[in-house]
């Protein structure tokens, strides 16, 4: 009996051990211990949530961390930390009630003046956070990133150790969406004096960071302090290092990943047709545009001669050259974030946008014989370069125009464009991960490097920036939106699009327009 029993215990360890691997109908049985292997494209320069910029680290940090408020299933922001909150009749004072079971990694309890220190950390020039101008519309914050004004004048405080209030100098009622963003997650007491490497870093999000092994993965398990942590769908997660598209593209193929962090787009068609089940395409904040110089130049007093450029534009054709992946774009603020709807904007059969185009061109003066020259930058990015390219062609065919294009790296670029040093035009692409950030291409002086002096534009952002209600915020957003469209001071071509591979055995992936994905709901199938 006593070797029967051995026999038997024996048998189960194997068959516990082999849980992941055995068949059951031809497919492999997955528990919540067996591994989701992520590709997250190139290795981190920092997991620090104010220095940060790259989306794969987001999908770490909202993981590892929670903010006041987080992301759903659906990419909408929700309770977080704060499990409620009040805002006054003028939208200027918010009260945000922590939960009190919100806890650290180390099992201590994260309170109201994590926040504050946090954020005041996080408006700190000496900081050099990435996206402290996302705070900029809490009380002082201006007056701080300016070096004016010291961190202890930030509106917010601690009036109890669960009770945070926020104070504003304008209405943000975008706010809870803003908040759950990477840069206002809260920061342990010890990573705001020294931040710490990767592997000890402590938080408070479903997940801790186990591990981390430069240039190879990021290694997350569930942190037992936090409430969700004994009910996760999957409990071990792998964040892969993937440089080369095509080497993930192969990792996928041979299962040693079930995510992808992109597809290479040469391979879309392969995909569509080998793995249709495993293809995930979906629409992204992002947004190609021209802007145009309004400062000087040619185009800058001539709204007929940026209106000619703005029709003549096919962007169904460029988006075709690029797979038809990324959208046509006719307004400027990407469809969908936060519940945006777009104006609609007039938009004629190409034919009938072209004679316009060559109606005005032709009564400016311009033509084949009398081309008008111009100057286009854009950065050295792959798809930009085929978008200007076949932006310069249409309008070499059908207005006579002739192009010189000049490239220049991002952060040149960038430099050129908020000093008005740019010729004629420059190509960018702006990603928005809320809707008053997707505002500032749209502001004169604003993040967005757009210098034009117009009276009707700035009563438009001051509306914008008054709308106390998300309803009013949307409606004056609508109405910046369709003057600079008719305007043709932004020039918008393509909206974004993310592409990638996603095992069908993993449920709960879901496309959203930030590209957000919070592990704590995925599970296999």
């Amino acid at each position: 009996m006593k070797v029967r029993l051995l026999t038997i215990v024996a048998l189960l360890a194997s068959l516990t051990a082999a849980f992941a691997t055995v068949q059951v109908e031809g497919q492999p049985v997955r528990g919540p211990d067996r591994i989701l292997n992520i590709g997250m494209g190139a290795e981190l320069d920092t997991l620090d949530p104010h220095r940060s910029t790259r989306l794969s680290a987001s999908w770490i940090l909202l993981n590892i961390c929670e903010g006041l408020t987080a992301y759903g299933p659906d990419g909408v922001a929700g309770p977080g930390v704060a499990e409620r909150w009040t805002v006054t009749d003028d939208g200027l004072f918010w009260t945000f009630h922590l939960r009190p079971d919100a806890r650290w990694a180390d099992g201590t309890s994260v309170a109201a003046s994590d926040f504050v220190e946090s954020w005041r950390r996080l408006v700190d020039p000496a900081t050099a956070a990435s996206f402290a101008n996302l705070l900029s519309a809490v009380e002082n914050v201006p007056a701080i990133l300016r070096g004016e004004m010291g961190t202890q004048a930030l509106g917010v405080q601690a009036a109890d150790a669960r009770t945070l209030h926020v104070r504003l100098w304008r209405p943000a009622p975008d706010l809870p969406d803003l908040l759950a963003l990477p840069f206002a997650l809260p920061l342990h007491p010890a990573a705001r004096v020294h931040f710490p490497r990767a592997g000890a870093l402590i938080c408070n999000g479903p997940y801790r960071l186990a591990e981390h092994r430069l240039q190879e993965a990021y290694f997350l398990e569930p942190n037992d302090h936090h409430p969700v942590a004994r009910t996760l769908g999957i409990s071990h997660i792998h964040l892969h290092v993937t440089e080369d598209a095509d080497a993930e593209l192969k990792r996928f193929r041979a299962g040693d990943l079930d995510v992808t962090y992109t597809l290479p787009a040469s391979q879309l068609a392969f995909a569509a047709r080998e793995m249709p089940e495993s293809l995930r395409i979906d629409p992204a904040a992002g947004l190609s545009y021209i802007q145009i110089n309004m400062a000087a130049g040619p185009l800058a007093g001539r709204g007929d001669l940026r209106r000619a450029l703005a029709l003549a534009l096919d962007r169904s054709a460029i988006a075709g050259l690029l797979g038809n992946v990324p959208r046509p774009a006719l307004s400027l603020i990407p469809i969908g974030l936060a519940g945006y709807t777009p104006p609609v904007l007039p938009d004629p059969p190409q034919q009938q946008r072209d004679a316009e185009a060559q109606a005005l061109m032709a009564a400016a003066g311009y033509g084949p014989q009398t081309p008008l020259r111009l100057t286009i930058l854009h950065t050295r990015n792959e798809t930009t370069r085929h978008a200007v390219i076949a932006a310069s062609a249409m309008w070499k065919k059908k207005l006579g125009v002739e192009t010189t294009i000049e490239v220049q790296e991002a952060r040149v670029l960038a430099d050129r464009v908020r000093t008005g040093a740019f010729g004629d035009m420059v190509v960018r692409s702006w990603v928005s991960p809320t809707l008053m950030y997707a505002a500032e291409i749209l502001r004169p002086g604003g993040a967005g490097g757009l210098r034009y002096d117009d009276p009707e534009l700035v009563a438009l952002v001051t509306a914008l920036d008054g709308a106390v209600t998300v309803e009013a915020q949307q409606v004056a957003l609508s109405k910046l939106d369709t003057y600079l469209c008719n305007q043709g001071a932004l020039i918008p071509i393509l909206f974004g699009a993310t592409m990638r591979l996603v095992s069908p055995s993993v449920s709960g992936w879901n496309g959203n327009i930030r590209d957000t994905h919070i592990f704590k709901y995925i599970k296999w199938r």
